[in-house]
């Protein structure tokens, strides 16, 4: 729709003023515009094809997972995110009560994995590392009495 408004708006132009520049100026600068869109798509697609897919996706995908974590009650620590074409894979540490047993925090880390990938579309895997977070006790000291 672009190119045809631009091309109508360079013959009136030009028709009017009786030089063909205004058509010329015009019709490259529609065809500077089609080649930059086409090189960020391929950009784009050079990006899924080697690996790390584009760094706009990874984020997407990182804050999906955080809003997932985040209704279901835990903290991230720390999220990682790999984009295998238009899939991704992540590594998401979760913080969790350090006096939590093993067989607790296992069934929870895979709750949490089959949850991450159930309700994000784009995620293959999803490994979930329960990190212990141990809250430091303050103590503090009184005086019982003078010493004489």
């Amino acid at each position: 729709m672009l190119l045809e408004e631009a091309g109508a708006a360079a013959i009136i132009v030009s028709n009017l003023t009786g030089l063909t520049i205004f058509e010329t100026i015009i019709v490259v600068g529609v065809g500077l515009y089609l080649v930059y869109g086409l090189g960020s798509i391929a950009l784009k697609n050079l990006l899924y094809l080697v690996g790390p897919g584009p760094g706009d996706e990874r984020e997407r995908v990182r804050r999906q997972i955080e809003l997932v974590l985040s209704d279901m009650g835990y903290k991230p620590r720390r999220i990682r995110v790999e984009s295998y074409g238009t899939f991704a894979e992540a590594e998401v540490w979760v913080e969790y009560p350090a006096r939590a047993t093993l067989d607790k925090s296992f069934r929870t880390s895979v709750a949490i994995a089959r949850s991450l990938v159930a309700r994000i579309p784009e995620l293959l895997r999803a490994v979930v590392i329960m990190v212990p977070v141990r809250r430091t006790l303050v103590r503090r000291y009184q005086r019982t009495g003078q010493r004489r």
